[in-house]
């Protein structure tokens, strides 16, 4: 009997041909399965760098938040209010620890860029306590002065979202959120405080003419000029336009999250209702009003209490944010772990099919 040896897969035996196949089937399924696993790991790591990415950005939005609260309290105290000195005092304290606790922070972040922006930060913001204590310094100087320190804050967080990869997340349902929290959110409150320092010392200023007796209708409209209420027309529009950008994205986030029971809607809902209030509230007393005469005091607290509301939203989107990584780092290895028992079972009965 001759064999044909030009085919020697012919002259296996029926086992050996077997085990030939398992060895190709695993050499393929191998391959497939460390690309599934790279990229499963991959998903993982990522993830879990932007939920690192949290604590940082939650720690500079606190610094957003206080940094105008002194910028509001010391142009109203430098224009004549001086019921505003101890929220002065008390804010220029909580900057001078929010400064302090994100500079430990930043230690363990290698960012050349960030980390030189945040040096000019921790520089420039003495000078503008300093020039505020001894009353050195104009209302107008001292806004301009806050208002440039917390922009190069908010290029901080600019530079923070991208650095751990927040900016680059991939998944719709925190995507947004993080978008909402992290980018729209921030610039709206600035420009809030913006028009809350900006109108306060506009009002402290006008009460100020007032209460020396300037009775001079002239003179009296004069004190609040048409350049001091187009820039806070400017302001008020400005977060008008933002305010409608944080309702999108939030939007956006519920529609994709429509099974997650979460009391950020309920919570935007009120804090828009108070935004709206104050914008209102400068085109009323101060933009449309030929002489204002309206509170400083209460003007700063109408606008102080819209923008803590936002920060409530904030806070809650940064807890909704930080139990969607988990959630995402958590499906990653639950897929990683049935998949690979999957394999191994297959590889196994292979295995003995070849054998046995």
């Amino acid at each position: 009997m001759t064999h044909d040896s030009s085919n020697p897969f012919k002259r296996l035996l029926l086992k050996q041909k077997f085990a030939l196949l398992a060895v190709l089937a695993f050499a393929l399924v191998g391959t497939a399965f460390y690309s599934f696993v790279d990229n499963q790991q991959e998903k993982i790591k990522v993830t879990k760098r932007e939920q690192e990415g949290l604590k940082p950005g939650r720690e500079l939005l606190a610094l957003v938040q206080i940094l105008p609260r002194h910028r509001g309290s010391s142009t109203g105290l430098l224009s004549g209010n001086s019921a505003m000195a101890a929220e002065e005092k008390t804010t220029k304290a909580l900057a001078d620890q929010q400064i302090a606790a994100f500079d430990k922070l930043s230690k363990s972040i290698d960012d050349p860029e960030l980390l030189k922006t945040w040096d000019v930060i921790k520089q420039d913001w003495p000078k503008i306590a300093q020039q505020m204590a001894a009353r050195s310094v104009t209302p107008t100087e001292n806004f301009e002065a806050h208002t440039r320190l917390i922009a190069k804050v908010l290029e901080v967080l600019d530079l923070i979202v991208d650095y751990y990869g927040l900016s680059l997340d991939p998944y719709a349902e925190s995507y947004f959120l993080m978008r909402a929290v992290l980018v729209d959110s921030p610039v709206l409150t600035e420009y809030l405080g913006q028009a809350r320092g900006w109108g306060t010392g506009l009002l402290a200023k006008a009460a100020k003419s007032a209460a020396a007796k300037e009775k001079d209708a002239v003179t009296a409209q004069g004190v609040v000029s048409l350049q001091d209420r187009s820039r806070l027309s400017l302001m008020t529009s400005i977060a008008d336009s933002q305010l409608y950008g944080v309702a999108r994205d939030f939007d956006k986030f519920l529609k994709y999250n429509q099974k997650l029971e979460t009391p950020m809607g309920k919570q935007l809902n009120a804090a828009s209702a108070l935004v709206d209030k104050a914008i209102r509230l400068a085109g009323t007393e101060i933009i449309g009003k030929p002489v204002p005469n309206y509170s400083s005091t209460e003007y700063y607290q109408q606008y102080s209490l819209a923008i803590d509301e936002m920060y409530k939203v904030i806070d809650i989107g940064f807890t909704e944010l930080d139990a969607i990584f988990s959630r995402q780092i958590s499906s990653a290895n639950e897929k990683l772990i049935i998949i690979s028992v999957v394999i191994f079972s297959l590889i196994l009965v292979c295995a003995l099919v070849a054998l046995y």
